[in-house]
């Protein structure tokens, strides 16, 4: 099977849309993967507006709990991939919020915000 680039791609973005629905909105159907992302996002944000905290920090502490939640399975790892690429850059995002209101950055990335 010698698939390209883009086909690999294709695939992943496919079983991102595609995967077990939570919700149905307005006749969408919303994945686990989705919803992982953005929550790990927003807690990503939360944690990134902290000072002193970082997204390596927030993803060592949340990677025990999601794994013991999850399972270590195939089909529970992108969920879980997702909401920690959703927590790194929301971390990101966060941090620049105290660069901004305190003078005091929030995350390593933030510092010349």
């Amino acid at each position: 099977m010698n698939l390209e680039l883009m086909d690999y791609i294709r695939l992943g973005i496919a079983a991102v849309f595609t995967a077990d629905p939570v919700a149905v909105v307005f006749g969408v159907p919303i994945s686990i993967t989705l919803v992982m992302v953005f929550s790990g996002l927003l807690a990503g944000i939360v944690v990134g507006a902290i000072p002193g905290l970082s997204g390596p920090f927030a993803m060592a502490v949340s990677l025990p709990i999601l794994l013991s939640s999850f399972g270590f399975t195939a089909a529970a790892l992108l969920p879980v991939l997702g909401f920690l690429i959703g927590l790194m850059k929301g971390a990101t995002l966060g941090g620049a919020v105290p660069a901004i209101l305190f003078n005091t950055p929030g995350t390593p990335d933030s510092l010349l915000t």
